[in-house]
């Protein structure tokens, strides 16, 4: 379901946040079995933070939330994807 907007206090989500791309290697068969793939992948696009980006905007809307905390893979990568989107903001 979608969340438009809203007042949040604080927002935290363990999204999916692994590439399309990169599902198959990077991925165990024993978590594939368990796990969703639904749950696993992040989106086509580069860093698989398909979810990130719109979380940032729903942290964004938000007029009261201060604090916005999100699981990523830890790769400096999406890390810097997600403070692009962050200083995207309007």
């Amino acid at each position: 379901d979608e969340i438009d907007g809203g007042d949040f206090d604080v927002i935290v989500s363990n999204p999916p946040y692994i590439p399309k791309s990169a599902f198959a290697g990077m991925v165990s068969s024993s978590v594939k079995r368990w796990e969703s793939s639904k749950a696993l992948i992040g989106g086509a696009d580069k860093h698989g933070l398909q979810f990130h980006k719109k979380l940032v905007q729903l942290f964004a809307n938000s007029i009261r939330a201060e604090i916005l905390a999100m699981e990523l893979d830890g790769t400096k990568s999406q890390l810097d994807a997600v403070r692009t989107f962050i200083r995207s903001i309007d």
